[in-house]
């Protein structure tokens, strides 16, 4: 025999001798309520990160010995502070002028869906659902998620370097992200993310411009323009990303057709671009590269005598400023290079010849006056240039 929640019990106790019979009834008791068991919670997404809105679900729903109809309650936490329009995790307090949280909304049940300008990165949140069929609360039951730094969205959730945003999140756009290599303060650059598989972050660029060889940039953590994340806006720009971001392949491409490019790899890692051309000259070839030579302008292109003709880094560094002179006398004398470039014999005038340099910072230089003088490099013979620099 069963009973039901709101049954009147009573026990009746009959006595047989045999011969009679007596009734004696007991107390009455009526049949109390059974509050609900914990239901199962899900929140979704099961991995947010900041701006997504939380969802909690009751996936099962909570058992219920009487059958009731069950509704839920939902409550928020962040952090162990209650979740609720207008507050904050902010044990300072809000701002002057700062509304604080927006507040939970309702998908199912009421407030069971937080507002994602809410959500932040490496936050706890957590869901509690507690049941009710009717006259009693049942078993709470609660479910937490962290919200992961993955996106790189906002400077409080940073990748190390654009390579390492690619590989959190494989359908990562070309875009501006948010980067902090060494822990210590969080920027915002481009992130090329399809060229050659991706994950180039960029640290310089040139359009319609370039930089002296002598520039402060080159060897210095000073940083130049370093807002100016527009791959076609005029000018130059060294950014942050020179200074820290580690690499084994360097890159410079066309401002617009990133595809246009050449890619230095090194076979060990290079710490930073800074510490790269802070460092000595490399003469990477005795033949001129191509692709620098290709996007000089036509009277700095190569012509002429070659035996003189360099490709690499510093070059100011490895070859010096003194007067050169190749086996065209007069048509292949003098010297140049580049940060990053060629020296080569350039056709600039109807009938004259000398080396200069093709590429990032550009120069020509020395003295047929004074032979043995080491000039320095100069900006004579500077052309601008439409590249943009990467790392990997």
């Amino acid at each position: 025999m069963g009973f039901s929640k709101g049954d009147t019990v009573t026990v009746d106790i009959i006595a047989d001798d045999g011969t009679d019979t007596t009734t004696v009834s007991g107390p009455s008791l009526v049949i109390d309520n059974t509050p609900p068991e914990a239901p199962t919670l899900a929140i979704t997404p099961s991995s947010p990160g900041p701006g997504d809105s939380l969802w909690c679900e009751v996936v099962t729903d909570s058992p219920d010995a009487d059958e009731d109809a069950i509704t839920y309650t939902i409550t928020w936490t962040v952090d162990g502070v209650d979740y609720a329009v207008g507050g904050t995790t902010d044990t300072g307090g809000l701002d002057s002028g700062a509304s604080g949280w927006a507040g939970p909304t309702t998908t199912t049940w009421t407030d069971d869906t937080t507002d994602g300008d809410d959500v932040w990165s490496n936050e706890t949140w957590t869901c509690t659902a507690t049941p009710n069929d009717g006259d009693d609360d049942g078993t709470p039951a609660s479910v937490s998620v962290d919200t992961n730094c993955n996106d790189a969205s906002a400077s409080t959730c940073p990748g190390l370097d654009c390579l390492d945003i690619l590989t959190t999140d494989p359908t990562a756009p070309d875009d501006i992200y948010w980067i902090d290599p060494t822990g210590s303060d969080a920027y915002e650059v481009f992130c090329d993310m399809t060229t050659d598989g991706g994950g180039w972050t960029l640290v310089m660029k040139a359009v319609n411009d370039n930089f002296l060889y002598v520039d402060p940039v080159w060897s210095t953590t000073g940083l130049a323009n370093e807002t100016d994340l527009s791959l076609t806006t005029s000018g130059t720009a060294k950014y942050q990303s020179y200074n820290e971001v580690p690499f084994t392949e360097l890159r410079t491409s066309d401002n617009t057709v990133l595809t246009t490019d050449l890619v230095e790899s090194f076979s060990t890692t290079q710490t930073s671009a800074l510490a790269l051309f802070s460092s000595s000259g490399t003469v990477l070839d005795t033949i001129h590269n191509s692709y620098f030579d290709s996007r000089a302008p036509s009277a700095y292109q190569a012509w002429g005598c070659t035996e003189l003709n360099r490709y690499g880094l510093n070059l100011a560094d490895a070859l010096g400023c003194t007067y050169q002179s190749g086996s065209g006398g007069f048509l292949c004398d003098h010297n140049g290079g580049a940060r990053w470039g060629n020296r080569t014999n350039q056709y600039y005038c109807s009938s004259c010849g000398e080396l200069h340099g093709q590429g990032w910072a550009a120069y020509g230089c020395s003295s047929s006056s004074e032979p043995s003088v080491d000039t320095g490099p100069q900006g004579a013979y500077l052309h601008t240039i439409n590249e943009l620099m990467w790392v990997r």
